[in-house]
């Protein structure tokens, strides 16, 4: 397992923290795609995989810098995101402060996330390729995605920036509770270090 450190020092220079997802093509003769997940962030995360057709890893653990890399068949489409905050309740039950994909466990078993997450978007099928990574979920990870192994020159995407810092109050989501100010102005009851893609003020992003 290869350190971030090392991987963000050669493809990232000063770059802030972030979830960095590396696209490695497979050689001629093989099929699919490794795909490597490097936690560039100062705190573990745990990332959620969904997509068609299946595969056989949905979720794990990513300490901080750290790496993991897994490998997607060929025609595969699907997301990846970061979720934070994880941990087994006194129950046993298993639950995410943000990204949660409701499993109860830490695999997503192809179920999706919970609003507000960032994600990876990733499209292989038949000539058809391409990536990118959504913030219309809203935002809880920095994240860029880089193609590495192809002929093609093929730009770094994501937002590497901390979004939640600048998040308008009337967008933050909290510890599952309400702050009262946000609560007269239609806030959402989630979760914390979010920040939502609904506004409450339509004329924000104008």
């Amino acid at each position: 397992m290869a350190s971030s450190a090392s991987l963000s020092s050669q493809f990232h220079g000063a770059m802030l923290p972030h979830i960095v997802i590396f696209l490695l093509s497979i050689v001629a003769g093989s099929s699919g795609t490794t795909i490597t997940v490097v936690n560039d962030c100062g705190f573990a995360v745990w990332p959620g995989i969904s997509g068609n057709p299946d595969v056989n890893i949905t979720g794990f653990k990513l300490p901080k810098g750290t790496s993991r890399a897994f490998q997607v068949p060929e025609n595969w489409s699907g997301r990846i995101w970061g979720r934070t905050g994880c941990r087994f309740n006194k129950s046993g039950g298993w639950s995410c402060a943000t990204g949660d994909c409701g499993t109860g466990e830490v695999e997503c078993k192809g179920r999706n996330y919970t609003q507000p997450v960032t994600v990876a978007e990733l499209n292989m099928t038949m000539g058809d390729d391409y990536y990118d990574v959504s913030l219309l979920s809203g935002f809880n990870l920095p994240m860029t995605i880089e193609a590495k192994g192809t002929e093609d020159s093929c730009p770094v995407t994501g937002c590497a920036t901390v979004l939640n810092k600048r998040c308008p109050d009337d967008l933050k989501l909290w510890r599952g509770e309400v702050q009262p100010d946000i609560t007269r102005r239609g806030g959402a009851n989630r979760v914390a270090s979010g920040c939502s893609a609904t506004p409450n003020r339509p004329n924000l992003y104008k």
